[in-house]
């Protein structure tokens, strides 16, 4: 009964572990375009913007030479998407049918 218990806290504690790295490595990965999407919306350049972490849903805010706006990203792995928040939503990436050949 003891290893069975134990074993099942190492997975769990292994699935935690696992999406915990996913989480940070992807919303990290979306930092560069956001960067570069603010220099544009924001007419300033990247050493000027000021990058910070919004608390819900993969959002940055950029402030920048006066103004701000604020982003929402989507990653699939390090393929991330970047919209404005005054942009329409970012669609979702449909998964590959259980039949269907994955490349």
């Amino acid at each position: 009964m003891r290893f069975h218990e134990a074993v099942r806290g190492a997975l769990a504690g292994a699935v935690v572990l696992g999406t915990a790295g996913c989480t940070i490595n992807s919303r990290g990965a979306a930092v560069p375009m956001v960067m570069m999407r603010a220099e544009r919306d924001l007419d300033c350049p990247q050493k000027e913007i000021a990058l910070e972490t919004l608390e819900i849903g993969n959002r940055y805010k950029a402030i920048g030479c006066g103004r701000a706006k604020v982003y929402r990203t989507a990653c699939q792995g390090l393929d991330c998407t970047v919209a404005g928040d005054d942009e329409p939503a970012i669609p979702w990436h449909d998964r590959p049918a259980p039949d269907e050949f994955h490349r």
